[in-house]
Parts: structure tokens; C-alpha cells; sequence
């Protein structure tokens, strides 16, 4: 994307598990605070991308935090949400307001769009298998990526203990 704006970034944000999952059933796979605080660290008063089902699943807009849609099917948008069909005329309209960075938040088909043009990816790696996982984030080749931040951290969340990093990877 540093051919249409280079001062724009582009991150995605998502947490995985060992395997790259990332939910089933339309909804996350785990319940983990920390983790909802490091999102909302690292969205607040940003531009966040996401698909129609990842809107559906949080059924109204996140606060102070643009909420975007990339869709083929607008008549689905909630308000509050802004709809667009296509990746240009989301790049259109952040470089039309200036944009410094776009959060891209899922869902999986989402991902595996802007992983060719994400700068930044932004994880939380759940130390754990999720077997009815049904969605998962795109392979990441690492040999792309060099891993510029991490903490390590666990929580017991009603008696599921978790084991889990935040890390940042900037694309090379």
C-alpha cells in the first residue's frame, strides 16, 4: 500500500490461537480482558476495516473509533457502521481524510486481503489448540516479518487458565 499513500499504515490486529484460529460460530474462541484492553489500546480514535460478519458479531459501532465495512452486501450495514464494496474506495477515502493508519480487525477473509498490503500485524498469540475452531487467520511467512515488540502474560478467566503474547511484527 506504500505505492497509493506512504505515510499510511496499514495493521492488522487480531488475536490467534497456536493454529491461526480465530473464532467459530461467528464469536472469539476464549474471553480474555487483557487482551480486549490491548485492542482497545492499540484501535481507540483509529479507522478500523472489517467484514460484514465481524460487524454482525459486534452488533454496534465500537466507540470513538471509525467503524468501516468492507461488503458486497450494504443493505446488511447497521448504523453507526460505514459501508464500502471494494478496497479502493476504502483507500480512496483514507487518503481523502489523511489517514495515518488503518486497523484492519477480521474477519478471516478480510485478513487474507490485506495481508499482501499490511504493514504491521499486531497479535496476541493464545498459547492453546482450539479444535471447533472454524475460522482462522491467514499462514504468516515470519521470514517477511521482524518481531519488534512482545509481552508475555497469562489469566485465569472462570477457571480457564491462559497462556498468551502480545506481539507486533513489522513487515521487512
Amino acid at each position: 500500500m506504500r505505492g497509493i499513500n506512504p505515510q499510511m499504515k496499514i495493521s492488522l490486529i487480531a488475536a490467534v490461537g497456536r493454529n491461526n484460529e480465530l473464532g467459530a460460530n461467528n464469536e472469539l474462541l476464549w474471553h480474555i480482558p487483557e487482551d480486549f484492553q490491548w485492542f482497545k489500546s492499540k484501535t481507540m480514535g483509529k479507522t478500523m476495516v472489517m467484514g460484514r460478519n465481524t460487524m454482525l458479531s459486534l452488533k454496534k459501532p465500537l466507540k470513538n473509533r471509525e467503524n468501516w465495512v468492507l461488503t458486497s452486501r450494504p443493505e446488511d450495514i447497521i448504523e453507526g457502521f460505514v459501508g464500502f464494496s471494494s478496497w479502493d474506495s476504502i483507500f480512496k477515502k483514507a487518503i481523502e481524510l489523511n489517514l495515518e493508519e488503518l486497523m484492519i480487525i477480521g474477519g478471516a477473509n478480510i485478513y487474507n486481503q490485506a495481508m499482501e498490503f499490511a504493514d504491521e500485524l499486531i497479535l496476541t498469540h493464545v498459547d492453546q489448540e482450539f479444535p471447533e475452531a472454524d475460522v482462522f487467520f491467514p499462514k504468516i511467512d515470519y521470514l517477511k516479518w521482524e518481531d519488534f515488540e512482545q509481552k508475555s502474560s497469562s489469566q485465569t478467566v472462570d477457571s480457564d487458565k491462559y497462556t498468551y503474547q502480545f506481539r507486533i511484527y513489522h513487515k521487512l
